[in-house]
């Protein structure tokens, strides 16, 4: 099986196919994993820090770097923190404490 630099030629293969919504991805396959262990992954996530396991041929899993997972769990909050402002904005949040419900209920009657 011919490598260079670490990989095989079908993970250089998948490497050059793989992509994620217009960003290209380095993938592993799950049997470079078996025969490498962990240090399969370091010249993939090199590049933007993601990569994609495959299976049988096909994209199963994605391991990042906790630098990259960390950007994407505070994109994730920072999207949730805009929703939560323009649902407040747009009044579709209401109080949902005791003394809330009390001013709800007493200002129905």
């Amino acid at each position: 099986m011919s490598t260079r630099g670490g990989l095989t030629a079908a993970t250089i293969f998948c490497i050059l196919n793989s992509t994620v919504k217009g960003i290209i991805m380095s993938a592993i396959q799950a049997a470079e994993i078996k025969r490498r262990g962990v240090s399969a992954f370091a010249p993939a996530l090199e590049e933007d820090g993601t990569a994609i396991i495959t299976v049988r041929g096909s994209e199963r899993y994605v391991v990042m770097t906790i630098e990259k997972y960390h950007a994407l769990r505070e994109s994730e909050l920072a999207q949730a923190v805009r929703e939560a402002r323009a649902d407040y904005k747009a009044g579709r949040i209401t109080d949902r404490t005791i003394a809330g419900h009390l001013r709800r209920v007493t200002d129905e009657t």
